[in-house]
């Protein structure tokens, strides 16, 4: 049996914002993936190291903002924190898996985890706005030598000012 479904020419992970061709964007669900093998680290970690139920929670909440920060994509974050309530509420609270709900310690603790999910998505915004106005920093300073003197004659490649006095069509015309 053959398929006659057409051969894709790209990877699925190469495809552009905006990008028509049918190809599909899967980078968030291999960061959502790297994020849970993360946390699944974190908790083994927190539940051996760290013994009361308030720092064990703070350390995955931490975990979760660092991860928002780092994975920068809205649905791998949130992702991750769905996944980091499960780990916490499941087996550094209830230690046997099971997951509960006792409102004086889960409500607090998926608050704090959307917030951490919150602020670390925010840092992503700040720090790529950041790099923008870093990029385009060297094109306003042209802008301000420009608006600086504006009586200086326009200067060609060849070093000739002018405009089009050089050209080899205004010479023969």
């Amino acid at each position: 049996m053959t398929s006659t479904a057409p051969y894709r020419t790209t990877a699925p992970s190469t495809a552009r914002k905006g990008d028509t061709t049918g190809a599909v964007d899967d980078g968030w669900a291999i960061n959502l993936f790297t994020a849970c093998i993360v946390l699944v680290a974190v908790t083994c970690l927190d539940a051996a190291l760290v013994h009361p139920l308030g720092p064990r929670l703070a350390v995955l909440v931490l975990t979760v903002a660092v991860i928002a920060e780092r994975v920068g994509e809205p649905r791998a974050a949130l992702g991750s924190t769905v996944m980091a309530f499960a780990f916490g509420d499941g087996f550094l609270q209830h230690h046997d898996g099971s997951l509960g709900w006792q409102s004086s310690v889960d409500l607090p603790f998926a608050l704090a985890l959307l917030g951490a999910t919150t602020l670390g998505l925010g840092w992503v915004l700040v720090r790529r706005a950041r790099r923008r106005h870093r990029l385009m920093a060297p094109f306003g300073a042209l802008l301000r030598a420009a608006a600086a003197n504006p009586s200086r004659p326009p200067v060609d490649r060849t070093g000739r000012t002018g405009g089009d006095q050089g050209h080899p069509a205004v010479k023969n015309a």
